[in-house]
């Protein structure tokens, strides 16, 4: 099966003698084209390869109607934007379909693998096992990471390296905004009755401190979660450099943790005036506060 950009699904029989178009209805299937031996789906298109020949076709919207647009290859990808491109027979070369019928560009030289997603496309390298990126406005190729074999019997101990300081994130995060979901009960909770005025004015102001400081604690758990996983997702740069960025991230972010918790310590010993019953209040604050660690 495959599905391609706009959630259109085709699927390849069982034995790859037909292929069928999910018109959107429980088991309601049209079919669309006889014998294929893989399809590929993006952006609005739909390709197929001819198990005999190996050429390729494409989809014309209407059952058994597809026109050839390449020849055989060793594998096709397609991008979000239904952009086709293939691997020459026994690989080496990069080509790029230009939409018109048989026009395709070589790109690349000395691949063993392409792999596409998105704008993106990728191939493996079949000398160095490096993975490239190809930049479709300068025509060019950029290593975006070494080969797993350099990182040989370290990549284990690289993993849980990264597991860890994940672990170590998530930890933090969680105590943040636990600690603000803490102080956001206790600012919406109404005054006590009977306060009096000077006590009144204080209270108030321990509220609003109250509710300023739950943003506070929210957002830098926020930022910190924002990080975790956008460094998650440029695994692609290579994972010994990834892992030094998630460490110094943490570093970075158990800093503010602290002189966030520093500030709102000396904080919380500037209202002297308050009432037994916002006393409480202010405890349990406190005690959420010195539970940040």
């Amino acid at each position: 099966f495959v599905v391609d950009s706009e959630g259109q699904l085709y699927g390849l029989s069982v034995g790859g003698n037909s292929v069928w178009r999910y018109d959107n209805e429980p088991m309601d299937w049209t079919y669309i084209g006889g014998a294929t031996d893989k399809i590929y789906a993006g952006g609005d298109r739909l390709f197929a390869t001819n198990p005999q020949t190996g050429d390729i076709y494409e989809y014309d919207g209407q059952p058994n109607s597809w026109t050839k647009v390449g020849g055989p290859g060793d594998m096709f990808v397609v991008d979000s934007e239904g952009q086709l491109y293939g691997l020459s027979v026994g690989g080496n070369s990069v080509w790029r379909y230009d939409n018109e019928l048989m026009d395709w560009t070589q790109i690349g030289w000395g691949m063993i693998k392409i792999y596409a997603g998105g704008h993106t496309l990728l191939a493996k390298f079949s000398q160095t096992g490096e993975i490239h990126q190809y930049n479709s406005e300068t025509n060019f190729w950029t290593t975006i990471s070494y080969p797993m074999d350099i990182i040989g019997a370290g990549c284990n101990s690289l993993m849980i390296s990264v597991e860890e300081e994940i672990r170590f994130a998530r930890d933090k995060i969680v105590t943040l905004l636990t600690a603000s979901r803490i102080l956001s009960i206790l600012s919406d909770a109404p005054l006590p009755h009977s306060l009096a005025p000077n006590q009144e004015t204080e209270a108030r102001q321990f509220i609003s401190w109250l509710h300023s400081t739950s943003e506070e604690l929210e957002t830098l758990a926020s930022r910190w979660e924002q990080e975790v996983v956008d460094s998650y997702c440029a695994i692609a740069g290579g994972l010994m450099n990834w892992t030094t960025a998630m460490q110094e991230m943490n570093q970075s972010f158990s800093l503010q943790f602290l002189a966030l918790q520093q500030n709102i310590q000396a904080e919380t010993r500037e209202f002297n005036l308050l009432s037994s019953l916002m006393k409480c209040r202010h405890d349990t604050a406190k005690n959420a506060i010195n539970n940040i660690r």
